[in-house]
């Protein structure tokens, strides 16, 4: 009922189609469709199809779980790198930065220095933060400190102004005239503010014209270039350190905790939260490593003991066999 046998036309339909085609006589009637003749063959056929695959599939499988189970055990066994591990060490190299990202990077912090050169005669500029420790993400802040020696004063002369007088005041004002230079100078992107950020260490912030990165500007801060040498050497020390602190700060990123002013965790936080995490590890290795010095030092004095006790007690079983055979 659902889907009728279409039936062919009657031999009139095909005459009149014929003739009126011009054909000289109708073509033949279609063969029957034999394949209606065996519906049950088929199933049958299917159905043991069908048996037969699921036998082999039910065979093959406990095979394969028989497999994968000695794999297991044997790969457990081998103490490879773990799928963490792998997967850790391709996140680190996707975050590498390339020739060009590295090259742009280098070109905002000259543009950068030559304005602040220009705004303050004699100072320097210098790069810290995770530029500087490799442990920067793809489009990262570039940190940059300009420092400048102070002026040496003569002996009884007041200073010229009272900014002079506070290391704070004196950074702001500072950073005033760089702000002013930088955007003068076009080293800035004119769609984003220069800001001064009045902190605890104020900052100049600014995106870079070419490279469109975020430049954060400090004057006189030496802490973090200090940090920054820190760091690099605990890395060179321990190479571990570095891929687990982009992996951590990859997800800090995605859930938006990696800015301090925030409430977040910083670069230098994180540093110290890692080497936290492989310190008591590596102290309790140490002490590990001593109680099995200990006792297989106390292993061998005893062996050393039992050794004195049976030389002891052979040269007094041979005394006393010496003093018997006297008798």
């Amino acid at each position: 009922r659902l889907s009728p046998r279409k039936r062919s036309p009657p031999r009139r339909a095909w005459l009149r189609r014929g003739a009126m085609s011009g054909l000289a006589r109708p073509p033949p009637r279609p063969p029957p469709l034999l394949w209606r003749r065996r519906p049950a063959l088929s199933r049958r056929l299917v159905s043991a199809a069908r048996r037969t695959a699921a036998t082999t599939s039910t065979s093959s499988s406990s095979a394969a779980a028989t497999t994968a189970t000695t794999t297991a055990s044997s790969s457990s066994s081998a103490a490879g790198p773990s799928q963490l591990h792998r997967q850790m060490l391709r996140l680190v190299e996707l975050t590498q930065p390339t020739a060009r990202q590295a090259k742009e990077r280098e070109l905002a912090a000259w543009w950068t220095a030559k304005a602040v050169r220009e705004a303050a005669p004699g100072a320097t500029v210098h790069i810290f933060g995770s530029t500087a420790t490799g442990c920067q993400l793809p489009g990262s802040d570039l940190d940059l400190v300009a420092i400048r020696a102070p002026s040496r004063r003569k002996k009884g002369v007041a200073p010229e102004s009272a900014a002079e007088l506070a290391p704070h005041s004196r950074a702001f004002e500072q950073l005033r005239k760089i702000q002013r230079r930088v955007r003068a100078s076009g080293v800035a992107d004119q769609r984003d503010p220069l800001v001064v950020i009045r902190a605890k260490v104020p900052l100049l912030r600014f995106s870079e014209k070419r490279s469109l990165l975020s430049v954060d500007l400090s004057w006189n801060a030496t802490d973090g270039l200090r940090n920054s040498q820190a760091i690099r050497c605990a890395m060179e020390a321990r190479p571990e350190l570095r891929p687990l602190m982009l992996c951590v700060k990859a997800l800090l990123r995605q859930r938006g905790l990696n800015t301090t002013v925030e409430g977040g965790i910083g670069s230098y936080l994180l540093f110290a939260m890692v080497l936290e995490h492989f310190e008591p590890r590596a102290r309790l290795e140490a002490v590990r490593r001593e109680a099995v010095r200990r006792a297989k030092a106390a292993q061998t004095a005893a062996a050393a003991a039992d050794d004195e006790v049976a030389e002891v007690v052979e040269l007094a079983v041979e005394a006393a066999g010496t003093e018997a055979a006297k008798s």
